[in-house]
């Protein structure tokens, strides 16, 4: 009797499990129908380019591989492989600006953008004038906006810089979502402390005077102060903020990715383990590394192979003003030989720091490309990638709230790290604008001509380098005309009747069939300080020179701006120098630009 009740327990036991295991089948069944349904529902019927791009921020000309750069950046170096390597290309000398001019394909005074917010209060004639705004203007047609009305998926991450306040936000200027944005124009890159509070290195009052608690918003909406994860360096928290958002995307839409680090805008700051790994390195100075990386320009083919290296940079208006303040040091226009070991140890860190950004940057690019490849996408996804200006050249931001609340040059140990804040000093801007004359914020080909390549998986031409004049107005029609919509792009701008985006496509890159302008212009004023590329001649001016002069280079002949033209004799330089200074003040007045003599900026 008792065998047979443990028979039949065995048998209800079994029965049960059966059941269950029917009922996981049924379920797994109708999952998998459901799951296919939602499939069909999400499958890409849009078959569009996707396009992404990278912009970094104040990197040096000659910071990345295929540049001339020394530290190890094997998936930048892939992607100018692939691609193709553009070597003449020019920005305005700082953020705002530039962007203005990548966001809308026009020069930056057209769109409101003549200067930095607050920047045009001290210039007189240029504060409350149109196009001296300090933000993009609303009018102002971006190229998102235009791909989000033609059925693209918009996504951003990181530096936005185009306004704070709130009714200027990225996610009312075409961008369908964004995470991680960075209103202003840098901050900390150690984004959080260990209890996940932001850290920033503005004070609280400007945060609060704006209505936010820091400067990151999601789709518009500020981050709770404490609502970071611990820990946080911003170049990989925005790669991961891009991935969601790539894995979030609406499925059957084509999608545009804009993913702005702010890397390695200063502080400089990173990991303390990645910072070692190249002070070695950066202990062979300053002088060294420049003339490696010279030569390096001329086997790649950046720059012809009987160019000369030049000297080192002298004393200026603006170095003088800096030193007055204490931003500058003199022994940092002196050769490394001359430095006491002491300021050899502090400088090789400095700049190690920098390389340490450059390898997590190169890091978290190749992250990003892996995910394209992964979601089957990288082979449709044309990339861009570009840094906004050119060199840094002292440290930013708030002057008073940074000394009190971050550790600077004395610190030595604390240097890199969430509460350190140090520029790499004026001896290292120079190796990083190698093999061009002056920084950010001039319009020497120091401050405008900028590291940038474009990939397309459909280009038939690639791993070459691209030596036309180019420029950012360039990128906005560019990713239009592969998105396939350049022509919705209205002819009008604000009242203006054709008025269409003022750069040109770079698709014909991809084939071979782009054919160089010759004689292509550049313009630029900021701050006062003027400048102008007409084909091989140029007029620059420095920072705080005190006067309205221009001086004049031929670039064919000079690349670096060593041999100043303008006190020349030759009649035929007189003339020349003559039709540029015509020339420029005929772009000017094409852009609104309001002439000022050039002026010193405020010291923030």
């Amino acid at each position: 009797m008792t065998k047979s009740r443990n028979i039949l327990k065995m048998r209800k036991k079994r029965n049960k499990i059966l059941a269950k295991m029917l009922i996981a089948t049924v379920f797994a069944a109708s999952t998998m129908i459901t799951s296919c349904a939602d499939s069909e529902k999400t499958e890409k019927t849009d078959n569009r380019m996707n396009i992404v791009t990278i912009v970094v921020d104040d990197m040096g000309f000659s910071e990345l591989g295929p540049f001339g750069g020394e530290v190890p950046t094997p998936n930048i170096d892939a992607l100018a492989e692939k691609g193709t390597v553009l070597s003449n290309f020019y920005t305005a000398p700082t953020s705002g600006p530039s962007r203005a001019m990548f966001f809308t394909g026009k020069d930056n005074h057209l769109v409101g953008q003549g200067n930095l917010e607050g920047y045009t209060e001290p210039h007189p004639g240029q504060h409350g004038q149109p196009g001296y705004e300090g933000y993009l203007r609303k009018e102002a047609i971006t190229f998102p906006e235009v791909l989000q009305g033609q059925g693209y998926h918009t996504m951003m991450v990181g530096k936005w810089d185009e306004g704070e306040k709130p009714d200027l936000d990225a996610s009312k200027r075409g961008f369908t979502e964004t995470d991680a944005l960075l209103i202003y124009s840098g901050d900390s890159h150690w984004v959080s402390n260990a209890y996940g509070d932001n850290i920033s290195t503005f004070p609280p009052g400007k945060h609060a005077a704006l209505g936010r608690t820091n400067g990151y918003n999601k789709n518009g909406v500020p981050y709770p102060k404490n609502g970071f994860p611990p820990n946080t360096y911003a170049t990989q928290w925005y790669t991961d903020k891009a991935m969601e958002l790539i894995d979030n995307r609406e499925l059957t839409k084509p999608f545009y990715l804009n993913l702005a680090y702010f890397a390695p805008h200063f502080p400089l700051q990173a990991p303390a383990e990645t910072i070692a790994k190249y002070i070695d390195t950066y202990s062979k100075g300053w002088d060294v590394i420049r003339a490696a990386r010279f030569e390096k320009q001329k086997a790649l083919g950046i720059l012809d192979s009987n160019a000369e290296l030049p000297p080192r940079w002298e004393a200026s208006d603006s170095t003088n003003f800096y030193f007055e303040l204490g931003l500058i040091d003199d022994y940092q226009l002196k050769p490394w030989d001359q430095l006491t070991p002491e300021q050899q140890k502090i400088e090789a860190k400095r700049y190690a720091i920098n390389a340490a950004m450059l390898e997590i940057l190169d890091t978290e690019i190749g992250r990003l490309i892996q995910k394209l490849k992964d979601i089957g996408e990288y082979e449709n996804t044309m990339i861009i990638m570009v840094s906004d200006n050119g060199a840094g050249y002292i440290t930013a931001g708030n002057i008073t709230y940074r000394k009190a609340n971050f550790t600077g040059l004395e610190d030595y140990d604390n240097m890199g790290s969430a509460t350190s804040y140090i520029d790499y000093s004026y001896g290292w801007t120079q190796v990083a604008s190698t093999p061009f004359n002056k920084h950010k914020v001039t319009t020497y080909d120091g401050g405008m001509h900028v590291p940038a390549m474009i990939f397309s998986p459909k280009a038939t031409v690639s791993g070459n380098i691209n030596k036309c004049i180019l420029m950012m107005q360039d990128l906005a029609p560019t990713i239009l005309e592969a998105a396939g919509v350049l022509d919705k792009y209205p002819d009008h701008y604000m009242g203006q009747p054709n008025s269409p985006m003022q750069g040109k496509s770079l698709t014909g890159v991809f084939d071979g069939s782009y054919q160089c302008d010759e004689n292509r212009i550049f313009g630029m004023e900021l701050n006062g300080v003027k400048g102008f590329r007409k084909g091989d001649w140029k007029l620059s001016q420095d920072l705080f020179e005190m006067k309205t002069a221009f001086h004049l280079y031929n670039l064919k002949d000079d690349p670096s701006e060593v041999n100043d033209l303008s006190t020349s004799t030759d009649p035929e330089i007189i003339a020349k120098f003559e039709e540029m200074k015509s020339a420029y003040y005929e772009w000017a007045d094409a852009n609104n630009v309001v002439d000022i003599e050039n002026l010193r900026p405020p010291i923030r």
